[in-house]
């Protein structure tokens, strides 16, 4: 990877308005900082930030509007970004929103685990150093594994208590028309 910082640093002496080279050139640098390999759709660039997954990018800075430990950022240190800011819905539709809450906040104590330096619950962001959020973005797969079997199961419960129910009522509905 520094050979391809290299030679794009270099190019960029020569064609310093390139915004596609300085693009590679953060995508380099963040891949490398992180050891992660380049693949055909992710990581990418996206507004200066290094886009691991759908959650998960890298930056230099993050506005968190109810921050939960008042972190100063400094702008200059890489942080690992988690975001959702749909929350529960990313995972469940609707029907099965107010379901999965204990299944959510277990989520959510997951990922204070790593240790953030910060975060913001009502919007769902956390914020971690590179040396916490690396071993995020290596675990993450497993993680959200874990989470839909626990909110597949869940639905399969809640489903069949509400057949149940019909069941009940259907019972009931056949006694009283003998």
């Amino acid at each position: 990877m520094k050979d391809k910082i290299e030679v794009i640093e270099k190019y960029l002496e020569y064609f310093p308005k390139d915004f596609n080279a300085k693009n590679n050139l953060l995508l380099c640098k963040y891949a490398d900082e992180l050891g992660i390999e380049l693949t055909d759709y992710y990581p990418r660039i996206e507004y200066g930030f290094f886009v691991i997954n759908r959650q998960i990018k890298v930056g230099k800075g993050c506005v968190l509007t109810n921050s939960t430990t008042k972190y100063e950022q400094n702008g200059k240190d890489s942080l690992v970004i988690w975001s959702e800011s749909t929350g529960r819905f990313a995972f469940v539709s609707g029907g099965y929103y107010d379901d999965i809450i204990d299944e959510w906040e277990e989520f959510m104590d997951v990922l204070k685990s790593y240790n953030p330096l910060d975060y913001d619950e009502l919007n769902n962001k956390y914020i971690y150093d590179i040396e916490n959020g690396k071993k995020l973005i290596n675990d993450y797969k497993d993680i959200v594994n874990d989470l839909e079997k626990k909110i597949n199961k869940k639905i399969k419960m809640v489903q069949l208590e509400k057949k149940k129910k019909e069941l009940e009522r259907l019972q009931a509905e056949l006694e009283a028309s003998k």
